[in-house]
Order: C-alpha cells, then sequence, then structure tokens
C-alpha cells in the first residue's frame, strides 16, 4: 500500500515517514486506521437533523401520551371497583382487581411531558397522570384492606370453631378418659 507525498505527489511506500523525491515527512496511516476512516465516520450533525430528530421525537412522544392517557382510565376505574369490593368485604375480586389495575398502570408508557406539543393533549395527559397516581394508591389501599379483612375473617373463624366446636369436644373427650 503506497500513499502520495503530500509536498511533491510522489508515490511512498507504507512506513517510511519522509518522501524519497523531496524528504518532505509524510504522515503514515496504518491500513486498519484508514479502512475505519472510510467505513465508520460518523456524519455531521446538522441543524437539520436535529430538527428532523427533535419533529419526530415529539411526535412520537405524542402518542405515547395519547396511549398514556387511554390507559391510565380502565386503570383508575378497575382501582375504585378494587377498594369498593375490599371495602363490600369481596376480597378476591378486589385482590384481582387490584392487581390487574397495577399491571395495567405499569404498562403504560414514559411520556416526557416537556416534549407535548400539542396543549389539549398535555391537559389530557397531565389529568390522566393524577388519575393514575390515584388508581396506584386505591388499588395498592384496596389490595390492603381486602388481605386484612380476609385475614381476620380466618382468623375468628378458627376462633369460632375453637370455641364452638373444639373446646365441648375436647372437654367430652376428657371426662371419657378419666
Amino acid at each position: 500500500l503506497s500513499m502520495n507525498c503530500p509536498n511533491c505527489g510522489t508515490p511512498v511506500n507504507e512506513g517510511y515517514e519522509f518522501c524519497t523525491q523531496c524528504g518532505a515527512p509524510v504522515a503514515q496511516t496504518t491500513s486498519y486506521q484508514q479502512e475505519y476512516e472510510t467505513n465508520y465516520t460518523q456524519p455531521q450533525a446538522t441543524q437539520e437533523n436535529y430538527q428532523e430528530n427533535y419533529y419526530v421525537n415529539t411526535e412520537v412522544n405524542n402518542l405515547k401520551a395519547k396511549e398514556y392517557i387511554s390507559g391510565s382510565k380502565p386503570s383508575f376505574i378497575l382501582g375504585i371497583v378494587c377498594l369498593a369490593t375490599a371495602v363490600a368485604n369481596f376480597g378476591l375480586a378486589s385482590i384481582i382487581c387490584g392487581i390487574i389495575s397495577l399491571i395495567k398502570l405499569k404498562g403504560l408508557p414514559t411520556v416526557a411531558e416537556e416534549l407535548i406539543t400539542d396543549p389539549a393533549t398535555l391537559v389530557a395527559y397531565q389529568s390522566a397522570a393524577k388519575k393514575a397516581h390515584t388508581a396506584k394508591k386505591l388499588s395498592t389501599a384496596g389490595i390492603i384492606v381486602a388481605v386484612v379483612t380476609e385475614a381476620l375473617i380466618f382468623i375468628f373463624t378458627v376462633l369460632y370453631a375453637l370455641v364452638v366446636i373444639g373446646l365441648p369436644a375436647i372437654f367430652v373427650f376428657i371426662e371419657e378418659f378419666m
């Protein structure tokens, strides 16, 4: 592989530091450096590229915001149902509603609020974000109430069984063998 002298244009073989014709220093690059510079250099960022990327990012973000808005409403409704069923002592239904609500909330896309360009979408997104936050609280509270209620019901059922059924049976058992 050879290159030309930058001073006189004479071909110079690889490995030579000076031109054999005029003696000028020759900057040598290895073949892998030349290949890298030829094949892997990145294009310079331009204002046009930046504006295009910004436009694409804002459009994608606006679509994510709309998806977030539509996805937060069912989670909010499930959160209300979760807490209501927990208070009404439908424990398993409450736990299921709460888990579904939390899973739906987890699946909502991440949105950069500062990139939402449409004012109506921004207002709707902010409202949906508040509903999603409330849904998370409602679902969590509903699950906790349902679990505590079910645990108390189990404990009182066991105690009732011991007192009403278990203790008299124990006394009868003791009387027979004494």
